[in-house]
């Protein structure tokens, strides 16, 4: 299933490449994906019939020229997306950017989009009615190993565009802010006026500008060339320090197939190549139009004429003369690297669901139809929620617009099971559920000011009485993702309903240096960069609980809060390789607490022990290799896991272990760890994964006293493993 939530992925601004794609080297002093100084970037256009070079269309440009194009374009709109991964055609010849991608000739070229808005769609656009498109695209893009410059509502003072200048802000804004968000690692903007000599309205260029910070690239239309007007909008990109691309150029109104070949080169071409040489300093990318526009709908009878440069023998010379230019880049191995570009490495890279939006079904592969595995989540849904009181449900609805979750066996409330209950809550879009426990949590255990203040007591009782005000980080840390997730789905409210300003609040807070405090510390230490087991001065926080570690939530906030995102980053990968050392190498067990050099720690005869926060370790190494993908470890792990309980016998393994595999007593069967197990098949490749996600599914629904813990792990495994755990990216 896919959750698009997207678009574009990636990104704090470029910074988060984690598979090895990179964007322009640091320090050249130049924009995204601009050639080096005096070479410029050859495109060539527009429809696949001009093009060529593919089975089915083999009569266009790359068909009759000795060198293949450093650049192709292409077109999409943005209500739609006709034309990415499909074939279009809109009167203009056949579009299909996935048909030019896969094309093994042009695996070296980079991919030029001109993406329409149209100006009665810019304010749909602007509200937020088209993000699943626009996050479709960006994902769509960081799956091309190449640089994609996009043109984004090309032509943006066209009159036939009709593009309301604070609305096509907004809307270009919105896009780059998406893409960002997604973390979408090799595109570039590109602000394309039409340079005709006019305006819409006749406002002024700048009254479309997004920013600089939103600009990586100016462009420029040359058909029937306004001299003035071009060198105009040239001094105005170099105002701005930014690369020009001469984004669509054609000779309008000339027939190159009828006219004498010396001509037509005089009469536009050589002026053409003159103003593109002459402005070297600027100019670094050219889009030429080789199509016969009279046989077109969308042209015909309003005088384009036919511009293909294979007509005729002579101009074709010419051309060809002209493009043996050594500031012409073409199509090479090298030209990626000379436009600032590192390839993917593998195959392997950015294949996690945040870059793709597909969500591994563990259950429908085992196969289980939708309709079986729908009804298991319902069942789950209102058991927990809405079954019976005392054997049943660990959700309590209370004073009207609250409700808490409660841990049965131990009669209290828990900052784990009231996020636990508030994620379960947001990826099955159940708003008033989600707002009733978060309500609770603030009123009941949030520190408003002391030495705790921006921490929440870890547990309470039922009526709200705190029985310790020290927190525990990992309710924390879920309460933040699924606040994000909220603000995603839902929008923000007022107050503590204002989803997004809450998680921002708890990032803040996770990290903020406490002064003039006795004993409290930040919840991840800060020279480490892991989670501490209880954010307190003294020993409770020099070590760690390797469950709380959970590097695809720290990805996610790497990339979406508003400070302190390189801590995140590296938060991740720290957690990453902590796994690694404390994980045991035959076992794959690990403990329940850890030192930050990943022995065990001992604790109460539980921290050196595998036993019940263990468990989570199975289900977080899972989901942060569907989520990211960021290291095939977690295959290993997983299938090492897996295996350890397989030799003890599948239905017949307990709960508690050293982690080098010894039994503990006391033994028991838990239902928690059934579900945990059965995550790790989300990762596992070894076969022997089917029979724990076939144990799982057998194990009835959990009731009586230990309904909370085994409960809630079983509908967290439930949602991962069925593809509906997902991520939802918030607006901003």
């Amino acid at each position: 299933m896919k959750q698009i939530r997207l678009w574009v992925i990636l990104l704090v601004g470029l910074m988060l490449i984690a598979a090895g794609v990179q964007g322009q080297e640091e320090g050249e002093g130049r924009a995204r994906f601009e050639p080096p100084s005096g070479q410029v970037l050859f495109i060539i256009g527009q429809d696949l019939g001009a093009i060529g070079g593919l089975a089915d269309y083999s009569e266009g440009y790359t068909d009759a020229v000795s060198q293949v194009a450093g650049g192709v374009t292409t077109y999409t709109g943005i209500t739609d997306l006709g034309g990415l991964k499909t074939i279009a055609n809109w009167g203009s010849g056949d579009v299909s950017a996935q048909l030019i991608v896969d094309a093994p000739i042009y695996e070296n070229s980079a991919l030029a989009i001109g993406l329409w808005l149209g100006g009665e769609n810019l304010a749909a656009i602007a509200e937020g009615q088209y993000d699943a498109q626009i996050d479709e695209l960006g994902v769509w893009i960081a799956e091309q190993d190449r640089p994609v410059y996009v043109r984004i509502g090309y032509e943006f003072d066209g009159p036939w565009n009709a593009h309301e200048p604070e609305l096509y802000v907004q809307v270009f804004q919105r896009i780059v802010d998406r893409f960002n968000t997604l973390g979408v690692p090799n595109y570039a903007t590109v602000w394309q006026s039409a340079t005709a000599g006019y305006t819409y309205e006749n406002y002024d260029w700048l009254a479309w500008y997004p920013g600089d910070e939103y600009v990586d690239w100016f462009g420029l239309s040359y058909f029937e060339p306004e001299i003035d007007t071009l060198n105009a909008f040239l001094n105005l990109a170099r105002e701005h320090s930014k690369p020009v691309m001469v984004a669509e150029s054609t000779p309008r109104g000339y027939n190159t197939a009828s006219m004498p070949a010396d001509e037509v080169w005089e009469a536009w071409y050589a002026p053409f190549f003159t103003f593109i040489h002459d402005n070297l300093d600027v100019i670094k990318a050219v889009a030429y139009i080789n199509v016969n526009w009279d046989e077109q709908p969308m042209w015909r009878n309003q005088g384009w004429g036919d511009t293909r440069v294979q007509n005729s023998e002579e101009l074709l010379a010419l051309w060809e003369t002209e493009m043996s230019d050594t500031i012409w880049l073409h199509a090479s191995p090298e030209l990626f690297e000379l436009l600032g570009y590192t390839p993917m490495e593998s195959e392997e890279t950015a294949q996690g669901a945040f870059y793709t939006g597909v969500y591994p079904n563990i259950l429908a592969e085992w196969g289980l139809s939708e309709e079986e595995i729908n009804a298991r989540i319902d069942a789950v849904w209102q058991q927990l929620f809405y079954g019976d009181d005392e054997n049943e449900r660990v959700y309590y609805p209370v004073d009207g617009d609250m409700a808490y979750v409660l841990d049965v066996n131990n009669g209290d409330v828990r900052t784990e099971g009231l996020s636990y209950g508030m994620m379960i809550a947001v990826q099955l879009d159940k708003k008033e559920e989600f707002d009733r426990i978060w309500h609770w949590a603030k009123t009941y255990l949030y520190h408003e000011d002391g030495d705790y203040a921006g921490y929440f007591a870890w547990h309470a009782r039922p009526d709200g009485l705190t029985l310790d005000d020290n927190p525990a980080p990992d309710g924390e840390i879920w309460f933040a993702t699924a606040l994000y997730f909220a603000a995603a789905r839902w929008g923000n409210g007022e107050g503590i309903l204002n989803y997004e300003a809450e998680a921002e609040q708890l990032l803040h807070d996770m990290l903020r240096e406490r002064e003039q405090r006795t004993w409290v510390t930040p919840m991840f230490d800060l020279e480490h960069h892991m989670v501490v087991f209880v954010p307190s001065f003294g020993s409770l926080s020099s070590f760690t609980d390797p469950s709380y570690h959970t590097p695809h939530y720290y990805e996610l906030w790497a990339r979406w809060a508003d400070e302190n995102n390189d801590f995140w980053s590296q938060a991740a990968q720290t957690s990453r390789e902590f796994w690694k050392i404390t994980a045991h190498p035959e076992t794959g067990l690990m403990p329940n607490y850890a030192e930050f050099t990943g022995e065990p720690y001992p604790m109460n005869g539980y921290g050196e022990y595998f036993y019940a926060d263990a468990w989570r370790n199975a289900m977080n190494v899972a989901m942060d290799y569907v989520w990211f993908a960021a290291d095939d470890w977690a295959i290993e792990q997983s299938n090492r896991w897996l295996n350890f309980f397989a030799e003890l016998g599948i239905g017949r393994y307990n709960s508690k272990f050293e982690i080098d595999g010894t039994p503990v007593a006391p033994q028991h069967r838990a239902t928690g760890i059934i579900a945990m197990n059965a995550t790790a098949a989300l990762a596992a490749t070894d076969p022997v994964k089917w029979e724990f996600v076939e144990e799982f599914w057998n194990t009835p629904i959990p009731t009586g006293q230990y309904r909370y813990y085994d409960g809630l792990l079983y509908m967290l495994a439930l949602l991962q493993l069925s593809g509906n755990y997902q991520i939802y990216t918030p607006n901003s």
